[in-house]
């Protein structure tokens, strides 16, 4: 089932982050540089136009992920009720690329695993998340549980 918006077909992998295994295209990849990897990759990419009446797709540039957290001196991360989303918010209900599609075309980045979204609750994000309720939401987790090698983490 098509929700109407379509994504190229991948031609290629060549993952992300320290690769581990070559043979199952296996890379240690940071969840909190997922959205670095996604952009750097988009400005590189061939099928990029900066015209956007001939784009097919659009990339957020925002880091919803790392503008929810903040990591401290010691480490430790702490909620920061996604200072950037409201720019961000306005940017996308200005934009007519965004509104003729609802969102269906563009391509949020989360840099987050998926059990941390007790950062999201603040008002700025949690109305960021519901305008691209119809956006493609890419994150990313690392459970080291479900890995098939138990000396995974060791890698």
């Amino acid at each position: 089932h098509s929700h109407g918006v379509e994504f190229p077909q991948w031609r290629s992998n060549f993952g992300a982050g320290r690769l581990i295994r070559r043979n199952v295209s296996e890379y240690k990849t940071s969840q909190f540089a997922l959205y670095k990897l996604m952009y750097e990759r988009a400005l590189i990419d061939p099928r990029r136009t900066s015209n956007p009446e001939e784009a097919g797709s659009f990339f957020i540039p925002y880091d919803f992920g790392m503008d929810a957290t903040f990591f401290e001196s010691n480490g430790r991360m702490r909620k920061t009720h996604c200072p950037l989303a409201t720019n961000a918010i306005t940017l996308l209900k200005e934009s007519p690329y965004f509104k003729a599609n609802y969102g269906h075309d563009h391509t949020l980045v989360i840099s987050v695993n998926q059990n941390m979204n007790y950062f999201f609750f603040a008002k700025a994000c949690t109305e960021m998340l519901m305008l691209c309720w119809n956006c493609t939401k890419l994150a990313i987790d690392e459970y080291l549980f479900v890995a098939k090698d138990r000396s995974f983490e060791m890698k």
